[in-house]
């Protein structure tokens, strides 16, 4: 447990190098699509910001989040008929944002405000016969706020999920 929650350790973000999270995210998403299409055949579209969107930071803090986000978006959409995950950038007033909107049942309110909670699990699942630990969006917030970085999660009018991160 304790490696899990090394990037969100005071000093995480030391070591930090200057990247393009266009760049990050494109090979993030050329990586996980071939997953993606196999396990939960699930399309995956991207439009990308055309200004480079410079980041300091490690790169594999942001690679982590993004992996986090893409897996629970595919999962969360396995049952449903149409499955698509759109993942836009842009930059306004020198903040950027990053939206991940995928066209899964969305999540109950009722649990949507405690999703970013430690050990919080809307389902129990089991991975290789063991209880998830129902960490991975909690570590994405607690990485994003090591940049003091923002993530939040709302249920599209449209149906689905909309995933934002703001940096």
């Amino acid at each position: 447990m304790e490696s899990l929650l090394e990037p969100c350790r005071p000093g995480a973000g030391t070591g930090q190098e200057l990247f393009d999270l266009n760049d990050l995210l494109g090979n993030e998403v050329s990586f996980l699509q071939a997953d993606a299409m196999c396990r939960y055949n699930v399309d995956i579209s991207m439009d990308l910001s055309s200004k480079i969107l410079h980041v300091r930071g490690r790169r594999t803090h942001f690679s982590q989040v993004f992996q986090n986000i893409i897996h629970n978006a595919c999962e969360a959409m396995a049952g449903s008929k149409d499955r698509h995950l759109k993942i836009s950038t842009r930059m306004h007033a020198q903040v950027i944002s990053i939206k991940f909107a995928d066209t899964g049942p969305g999540i109950n309110s009722d649990i949507l405000p405690h999703i970013f909670t430690p050990f919080f699990q809307a389902k129990k699942r089991l991975l290789m016969g063991i209880q998830e630990t129902a960490l991975a969006l909690y570590i994405c917030k607690r990485i994003l706020e090591v940049y003091q970085g923002t993530i939040c999660a709302e249920n599209k009018k449209s149906g689905g999920t909309l995933v934002t991160i703001s940096i």
